[in-house]
């Protein structure tokens, strides 16, 4: 608690979304979850409500949820996370928009949308197609 009241709590949330991806690992779902919710928290109330990072928790939350064979819940994340990659902050960065995309279309295709999976990827592609030094990067997503 002492680093959240010396205002690190951007510190405190990105600790929790590793003790979340660490409790997903070993199939402590619940407990993932807790971790990840509490992140959750903290970034929409200190980078708000589209920010990336909260993006990124909603793709962890997806994943997890589509794990534990909650899918209608795990596509609800995806779309909350795509929401946020729609209209991100300003000053996000075309690469961090398109890393989410693509990890937004794992789960898509994942869940049986191939085609909305595809979409997924070629704005990613897109995305990264006017930014300078990326050529690797679009060749990785093209394969």
């Amino acid at each position: 608690m002492s680093m959240i009241a010396n205002g690190q709590e951007n510190e405190v949330a990105a600790i929790d979304v590793s003790i979340g991806n660490i409790y997903s690992s070993l199939c402590r779902f619940d407990e993932a979850i807790f971790a990840y919710q509490k992140a959750l928290a903290v970034f929409k109330s200190t980078k708000g409500e589209s920010h990336p990072y909260v993006a990124s928790i909603f793709f962890r939350l997806a994943d997890l949820y589509y794990k534990t064979g909650k899918l209608r819940e795990s596509k609800s994340y995806c779309e909350n996370a795509l929401r946020i990659y729609a209209k991100p902050v300003p000053g996000t960065i075309s690469e961090e928009i398109a890393s989410g995309l693509t990890e937004v279309s794992v789960i898509y295709e994942a869940l049986d949308e191939p085609e909305e999976a595809l979409k997924l990827l070629q704005k990613a592609m897109k995305l990264l197609e006017h930014t300078p030094g990326n050529r690797s990067t679009i060749t990785g997503i093209e394969a």
